[in-house]
């Protein structure tokens, strides 16, 4: 009979070390890229004169289909927050960015609102707009009040929440 519950004992542990270790290597598959590092802010200030705002976003560059970058007019690249490297397309007409899934460009930020902000490209020019922001919006460092139109160039640092957009343009 012992020998019986010491082997049970022994798979149950099995099983437990196994079922572990495999949470463990989930969770480092889906967390890999959150452990990137963030571009202090103040290295963010002078970001108009730079290429490339940090490692992730060159690695990320390469990634990103050229098809996409070849036809895009312009892009943002998250340089700090959530998603740090992602390039997101910014299409003709309007586009809004925002949490909620009907905006073009979607961010995870819980301080950006749903509807935050929107980017109109007319002609060559992009400008953008805060839409009635919860916690308003900034470019190059100054604050945009709602409804005000702010000529974007390429380089533009957009704040939105605790993210940090730089607006690049062919």
């Amino acid at each position: 009979m012992s020998n019986t519950v010491i082997l049970l004992v022994g798979e149950a542990v099995l099983a437990i070390v196994i079922l572990t270790l495999i949470a463990v290597m989930t969770w480092l598959f889906f967390h890999r890229s959150s452990s990137r590092t963030e571009t202090p802010v103040a290295q963010l200030r002078d970001v108009s004169s730079r290429t490339v705002v940090s490692a992730d976003e060159a690695a990320t560059q390469q990634e990103w289909p050229s098809l996409a970058r070849k036809m895009a007019a312009a892009w943002l690249v998250v340089a700090e927050g959530s998603g740090i490297g992602a390039y997101h397309a910014v299409g003709e007409g309007t586009t809004v960015i925002g949490r909620s899934s009907s905006c073009d460009i979607k961010l995870t930020d819980s301080a950006i609102s749903r509807r935050h902000a929107s980017i109109v490209k007319q002609g060559d020019r992009f400008s953008l707009y805060d839409v009635g922001s919860t916690f308003g919006t900034e470019v190059d460092g100054k604050r945009v009040d709602p409804g005000e139109e702010v000529p974007l160039k390429h380089g533009s640092v957009i704040c939105l929440g605790e993210t940090r957009l730089v607006f690049k343009q062919r």
